[in-house]
């Protein structure tokens, strides 16, 4: 989704006659379990007023920026769009029927919030991650209320805490963080990225531009993600449209590449091997190496946006 797109659709629902619906998210035996949250009208008012100024501050404003998750290795403060499909989909529970409802005795297992809202049939889900830090556990110590005698006494009910943030926002399969640490963390997102960079191997080997893939495969399934997370990044460079004998030609004539790697000839391949071979072959196809006409020098940069510019004639 385009960022006009979210803006509108946020903004097409978040009017006066909307009322949010709040859901527990649990873990138990590492299966996440909805369950509904019973609210008093003066919450959700609440909940309500918090929401808009929330979205209003967050969202509904120029200076919201929404990138591909392709750009996460960037590490950019700006909100990623993660399309959900049939290999990961981690909030498809949001979709299933809630029976039951939050218990006080859920707490142990409480993961989240999630805050549905709806307009006739249009809707978008908030969540609001929950830690261990956040959550007031009367078991680990005394908790105490100021009565009608102003005088304090013993606090025996249950306690939840909403906090003025939002995590995500889900709109059908689009999941809209800032949060990638979390998605990582709670949600499997490593599986998300893994699954990215296999299948951009496949791409380059189908291409045929490198003597071996072997380095490549071993480097993207290490335990650190961030080659992987770079294999991502490629997912749209125009790089990857390009044939094979487009490429070697365009990489033999350009003036930093043709300098970084040795070649086959022949074969017309990049040989690669070692890591920096890898390396600079994700460069080279991240195209990160910009010459600037205006001071003559070279740039090594990652985070780049193309511009549309109407030469004169």
């Amino acid at each position: 989704m385009t960022k006009t797109e979210i803006q509108n659709y946020i903004s097409e629902i978040i009017v006066d006659g909307y009322e949010p619906e709040v859901y527990s998210l649990l873990k138990i035996n590492d299966a996440f379990i909805l369950k509904s949250f019973l609210a008093e009208d003066s919450l959700l008012k609440q909940l309500k007023n918090t929401i808009d100024s929330l979205l209003k501050d967050k969202i509904l404003n120029d200076d919201f920026v929404i990138e591909d998750s392709s750009k996460i290795i960037e590490n950019q403060k700006v909100y990623y769009e993660i399309i959900q499909n049939t290999e990961y989909k981690p909030f498809e529970i949001i979709n299933n029927k809630v029976p039951d409802s939050y218990k006080e005795t859920d707490q142990i297992n409480l993961k989240g919030f999630f805050i549905k809202i709806n307009l006739n049939s249009k809707c978008f889900w908030i969540y609001q991650h929950k830690y261990p830090v956040t959550l007031i556990n009367k078991k680990s110590s005394i908790m105490a209320i100021l009565n009608g005698q102003n005088r304090y006494e013993p606090l025996t009910v249950d306690v939840v805490k909403f906090d003025k943030k939002i995590d995500m926002i889900i709109i059908n399969d689009s999941i809209i963080t800032q949060n990638i640490d979390l998605m990582q963390r709670e949600f499997s997102f490593n599986k998300y990225i893994r699954l990215d960079a296999d299948r951009c191997i496949k791409k380059i080997k189908t291409l045929g531009i490198l003597s071996s893939i072997d380095i490549l495969q071993k480097m993207s399934g290490s335990e650190k993600l961030t080659t992987a997370k770079k294999l991502m990044s490629i997912r749209n460079s125009k790089t990857m449209g390009l044939t094979k004998n487009e490429l070697f030609d365009s990489v033999r004539a350009h003036s930093v590449y043709k300098n970084l790697f040795k070649f086959d000839e022949g074969k017309r391949t990049i040989i690669v091997s070692s890591q920096k071979d890898i390396l600079n072959f994700l460069k080279m196809m991240n195209d990160d190496y910009l010459h600037s006409e205006l001071t003559r020098t070279d740039y090594d940069t990652s985070s780049k946006h193309e511009m549309k510019i109407n030469k004169a004639k």
